[in-house]
């Protein structure tokens, strides 16, 4: 039953560009999301500091993981706290993985992570 209930939970992101919704959708399917320059991205964004495709969030079988970079900015919601980025890596909850950083994310999540002056909003 908690795998019938991981698996219907939707993921909702926004992407805002001069205080506008630019993009929206509802991602339904268990699936990894990526940001960039490349058209086969789940969202476009303009030339930023990241590669042309960059995976945001990353699904490892039921759970969403929030990969981010040292350069964006944000704040997410984990168990009812408010935790910057930067206070999720010197805390210990994001782990490094090369040039990035991992952290899970839980379905009572939301945030909002700033690349390069475009806002990506997210909730469950």
């Amino acid at each position: 039953m908690a795998a019938q209930a991981s698996k219907n939970r939707v993921l909702r992101i926004g992407i805002v560009q001069d205080q506008q919704i630019v993009q929206e959708q509802l991602i339904r399917d268990q699936k990894n999301v990526t940001v960039g320059e490349s058209t086969k991205n789940t969202f476009v964004l303009p030339p930023s500091s990241l590669p042309k495709r960059f995976p945001l969030f990353v699904t490892k079988g039921v759970k969403y993981f929030l990969q981010f970079t040292d350069e964006m900015k944000g704040r997410i919601s984990i168990d009812g706290k408010i935790i910057s980025l930067e206070d999720l890596k010197t805390g210990g909850q994001a782990v490094r993985r090369g040039a990035t950083w991992i952290v899970p994310v839980p379905e009572t999540s939301r945030g909002k992570i700033v690349i390069d002056g475009v806002s990506v909003l997210f909730q469950f």
